[in-house]
């Protein structure tokens, strides 16, 4: 699905609804996901308790109509908080704080659903420890609603589906086939499910590879081309845009991936995300 957005004042928005940015529309039993972020400064260990900066919401009632794989949901809500490439206000053990840049870590993501859209919701209000940046205003991206079109999608060529030349294809086909691609682009990149429409190669097999052996020690090493790496899908991807305010990594999307097992069984704490 291709997601269109229209920059809205998000009072006029109903509780619920499908959106980009805002604020999150939770019930009472789900709170605003707080993470504890540590890592090494000028060689001292450092951590802060940081609240994810919200992106979108999406009622999967609504997307269900578009829905033609019948992977999501049939009902409930997702709920998608991302603080990638972000700037926040870390503490040392004296007290001492600093800013810090944050590049990617499962500390950084994280993907909620609610399994029933008839709880009542309350328009949450951002906590105080917030990770937020220039483009935010009131510890929020700007509102948008959402629109949404069925289309087919093409997997980009430097991917765990194509890969290199002679992976695949040919290396005249590959040439062929990048350019295919890159004039099927269309900007902004918002897209539920499908193939990802990626910035720089391997962008969905990077994000996994980086939670992999942290959400499944068990499993043994793997590369990027993996056929194991094709059973993690495209959940969602947001692009940067000024209509939303959100800016990740060096301008491109937000890819949030989870494996088909994991989404069959509806298990979104195992969801991953990186930025390019």
């Amino acid at each position: 699905m291709r997601l269109y957005t229209t920059h809205v004042e998000e009072a006029t928005l109903p509780l619920g609804l499908s959106k980009f940015g805002g604020y999150p529309d939770l019930p009472e039993a789900l709170i605003w996901p707080v993470s504890l972020h540590k890592q090494k400064w000028f060689s001292r260990e450092v951590s802060g308790e940081i609240a994810l900066p919200f992106l979108a919401q999406l009622a999967c009632s609504e997307l269900k109509p578009y829905d033609i794989s019948g992977l999501l949901p049939k009902a409930g809500r997702l709920y998608f908080f991302y603080a990638g490439c972000k700037q926040a206000t870390l503490y040392d053990d004296e007290g001492g704080a600093h800013l810090e840049f944050m590049y990617e870590g499962s500390s950084l993501f994280r993907v909620l659903w609610w399994p029933d859209e008839s709880t009542p919701l309350y328009r949450q209000t951002p906590p105080a420890n917030l990770v937020t940046g220039a483009e935010m205003e009131n510890g929020a991206y700007r509102a948008c609603s959402l629109r949404s079109e069925t289309e087919w999608t093409l997997p980009a060529v430097e991917t765990c589906w194509i890969g290199e030349p002679g992976d695949v294809l040919t290396e005249e086909e590959w040439k062929v086939y990048a350019e295919l691609c890159d004039e099927a682009t269309v900007l902004p990149r918002h897209l539920l499910l499908g193939h990802s429409d990626d910035s720089q190669p391997y962008a969905l097999e990077a994000g996994y590879q980086m939670v992999r052996s942290e959400f499944w020690p068990e499993l043994p090493p793997a590369t990027a081309t993996t056929a194991e790496q094709q059973t993690n899908r495209l959940l969602l991807q947001i692009d940067a845009a000024e209509e939303t305010g959100m800016w990740f990594g060096r301008g491109g999307p937000v890819y949030f991936g989870i494996r088909d097992e994991d989404l069959k069984n509806r298990d979104f704490s195992k969801a991953s995300a990186t930025t390019q």
